[in-house]
């Protein structure tokens, strides 16, 4: 094949990983449509609404505040909240509640924060896609190396160069899997996701947020 040729088969996979990558990123986006729409209502029906009582009122119970709103049945508010109006803890309430109203309120730099936020979760869940992708890939052809060992020790009944080649490119690509396999699990984990239910990913959640309000809530008019 001449170099034109090459060229052109190249262009030809680029073709095909650039329709894979798009279909990925669409499914992404439909998958975070109803999360979008949760965040939307969160923003209007709790905050906007507290901020505008305790910006008239700063004495406010922000627990009394979110008292009637205490259902899981409100599932458009984030498992951070209901996980502090259980532990009774009105301060950091407070807290978090102007936090996420800092974060989501409709100015430039936080609808470009957003753009930004959304295009690395986009390549966050590309990558872990391609991740799954490769593990199978390795592990199919690990299977395929370790069968091709068995038929050629059957057809020769001693062990060669070939057997020796097989069994190594066999345990190479395990190894590789479970780079892979560790790789994902810790993509998956440092995913953003506000409305997860396990405890220790909210906790840190409401661990970051505290944080960030004890470094910046000066910073704001209304903190």
């Amino acid at each position: 094949m001449d170099d034109f040729g090459q060229i052109q088969e190249l262009a030809k996979s680029l073709g095909w990983l650039s329709t894979a990558i798009t279909l990925i990123i669409t499914f992404y986006k439909n998958s975070q449509k109803k999360i979008e729409s949760y965040e939307e209502m969160y923003f209007n029906e709790i905050l906007l609404p507290y901020i505008d009582k305790y910006r008239k009122n700063n004495n406010i119970s922000s627990i009394e505040f979110l008292n009637d709103k205490n259902s899981l049945m409100n599932c458009y508010i984030p498992s951070y909240i209901f996980y502090i109006i259980d532990n009774e803890d009105s301060l950091k309430l407070h807290k978090i509640l102007m936090v996420d109203y800092w974060k989501n309120y409709n100015s430039s730099l936080n609808n470009i924060n957003k753009k930004f936020g959304k295009l690395s979760s986009i390549s966050d869940f590309v990558q872990i896609f391609f991740f799954i992708f490769f593990m199978v890939f390795c592990i199919l052809l690990a299977l395929l190396c370790a069968l091709a060992v068995v038929i050629e020790f059957l057809t020769v009944s001693s062990i060669n160069i070939t057997i020796i080649k097989f069994l190594g490119f066999s345990i190479g690509n395990i190894i590789i899997f479970f780079v892979l396999k560790n790789s994902t699990k810790k993509s998956f984990n440092e995913l953003k996701d506000d409305y997860t239910v396990k405890k220790e990913k909210i906790e840190k959640i409401i661990e970051k947020k505290e944080k960030e309000y004890n470094c910046n809530y000066t910073n704001y008019y209304i903190n």
